[in-house]
């Protein structure tokens, strides 16, 4: 819990002293809605989670409206960098890369992976085990940097 009231108030400091807060009232977000339970789409297509919670609550303490668009994965960083919104939340990892271009708050959540596959398969319990065997992950995310590391390494 003080881990998340330390996040929000860094959240609420870095957003208060950036340009767009004044003369605006609206706070716009933009979040890929498909990491369950931090961002997904609700029975009735409304945005929910974890940071879906977080964001709104940040703008209430801030007074803005809060405006969230789920837009595509690989938008997230660019549509922020060109100014069409305001920030982003979902589950992004920070690499040196981002570092360079975008601020990030204090992370609140530290991903750990995990190998799915069909019990029909033979056991994994070491990397070894993985070899020749296809991976379907998602493009610039923890688990893309991890099998990309791996495939380098033989």
């Amino acid at each position: 819990m003080k881990k998340l009231c330390v996040l929000l108030l860094t959240i609420v400091l870095a957003l208060g002293t950036s340009s767009f807060v004044y003369g605006s009232e609206v706070l716009k977000v933009a979040t890929e809605a498909g990491f369950m339970p931090f961002e997904y789409v609700g029975d009735s297509g409304e945005l929910l989670g974890f940071d879906m919670d977080l964001i709104r609550a940040v703008g209430d303490v801030l007074g803005l409206e809060v405006q969230i668009d789920n837009i595509s994965w690989d938008g997230l960083i660019p549509a922020l960098l060109n100014n069409n919104y305001d920030a982003v939340i979902a589950g992004v990892t920070i690499t040196a890369e981002r570092q360079a271009n975008v601020n990030f708050s204090t992370p609140y959540f530290e991903s750990v992976l995990t190998i799915v596959k069909k019990q029909t398969d033979g056991e994994i319990t070491t990397l070894d085990d993985l070899a020749g065997k296809i991976a379907a992950v998602q493009i610039n995310t923890t688990g893309d940097f991890v099998a990309s590391d791996l495939a380098d390494e033989g």
